[in-house]
């Protein structure tokens, strides 16, 4: 299944509509070859009431190709960064909280592009991945294009104590270390995607 997010709304592309239709709540429509997606994505997208959509399709890969078509892809990879007192790290980008991510260069693996953008953003080195952790999707607007990322993340450990230096030149204006205890103060001002960061390394329910 794909999870992508319109802002607070979510578009899920599904190949089990048994499953999902008995979980969840939301609009249920069958994707079919040649069916205009993008007229349905749009009418999702201008609908101020609908907050979660299934389309569904035996063949998953299939819709999802589809769906891609009316999208600039971008792939971007971030971190989930503990150091040794297990604190986590955070950026704030402009006014809300954030993982230090950032948009894989052509030809760089995205495990690299992790650790490069969180040394960008955060000003700190001797970072080391640990695990594979979710992946994420969100669509937005540059200008009239409408782009799908794609966001690779990873469990990093830190092992110095440098000063943190936010990239201001990208809209951070804030980083710092949080105790797990304080991580309300980052779920009640961050995106959807960064809590199901959060959920899948167990870190919140």
């Amino acid at each position: 299944m794909y999870k992508i997010y319109f802002g607070d709304n979510i578009l899920f592309l599904t190949n089990n509509y048994k499953k999902n239709y008995e979980n969840n709540f939301g609009l249920f429509f069958q994707f079919y070859s040649g069916m205009n997606f993008q007229l349905l994505i749009d009418l999702f997208e201008n609908n101020k009431t609908l907050k979660q959509l299934f389309v569904f399709n035996n063949n998953l890969e299939e819709m999802f190709a589809e769906f891609k078509t009316g999208f600039q892809f971008i792939e971007a990879a971030g971190g989930l960064v503990f150091n040794k007192k297990g604190e986590i790290l955070f950026i704030k980008r402009r006014g809300k909280w954030d993982l230090p991510k950032g948009k894989v260069e052509p030809k760089e693996e995205c495990h690299n592009a992790a650790l490069r953008e969180t040394t960008e953003e955060c000003g700190i080195t001797n970072m080391e991945i640990t695990s594979i952790l979710c992946s994420t999707y969100h669509t937005y607007y540059i200008e009239e294009q409408k782009v799908l990322k794609k966001t690779f993340w990873y469990k990093m450990e830190y092992s110095d104590h440098e000063e943190l230096k936010p990239q201001q030149e990208e809209d951070i204006t804030f980083a710092k270390w949080f105790n797990k205890s304080e991580l309300k103060t980052i779920t009640d001002n961050t995106y959807p995607s960064i809590i199901d960061v959060l959920k899948d390394a167990n870190l919140i329910s």
